[in-house]
């Protein structure tokens, strides 16, 4: 009985010494793919910048035309008394829609905004630039948790070589707020 397990372990042995030798080795062989590249045996990948934007692209059923979406959630949560417990974040959305047309607007994810009949003043900074008022109005449904911002020009050109956003608005018993956006590397062609 020793005798065959020790057979059996030195064939187990004798077999994975030969599966070494002619077996592929990692550092030997790299399949270049569309996203790196191999020099000498070093593998260097090309990594496309990163984004936190979201983009979508629907299509009306009863017109069959495209709109186009690229939206971002603050860095930063807010926390707001009863009965908005819990972090809020502010949302910020591009829209170009045959519907609406282009516009930019803001939602918060708990909370409401103070908004009027003649809209509200926003602070937006980019960067380290000076901040600039932008009039906002409310929803036509009269939502309070949705701003439409003018100026929807100015601001999606600024994105698109910004690196960071602020937002400073007002809320409703809760006073300004600042929400700060990682916009690096936006893709808004529409």
């Amino acid at each position: 009985m020793k005798k065959v397990l020790l057979y059996t372990l030195a064939v187990i042995v004798v077999l994975g010494m030969i599966g070494a030798c002619f077996g592929e080795s990692e550092t030997d062989s790299k399949e270049v793919t569309s996203d790196s590249a191999v020099v000498g045996k070093e593998e260097v990948k090309k990594e496309e910048p990163k984004s936190k934007w979201d983009y979508t692209e629907t299509v009306d059923e009863m017109t069959d035309k495209k709109s186009y979406t690229a939206q971002i959630e603050s860095e930063n949560e807010e926390y707001f008394e009863f009965p908005y417990n819990g972090g809020s974040r502010l949302i910020f959305t591009l829209r170009n829609s045959p519907q609406y047309g282009k516009d930019a607007f803001i939602r918060i994810t708990k909370g409401q905004f103070i908004s009027g009949i003649n809209g509200q003043n926003i602070k937006v900074r980019f960067d380290e630039d000076q901040a600039f008022n932008v009039h906002c109005n409310e929803a036509s449904d009269y939502s309070t948790d949705i701003l439409f911002l003018n100026n929807y020009k100015k601001i999606a050109e600024r994105l698109k070589t910004a690196k960071t956003m602020k937002i400073n608005v007002e809320f409703f018993d809760e006073g300004t707020r600042t929400f700060t956006f990682d916009v690096a590397n936006l893709k808004w062609e529409h």
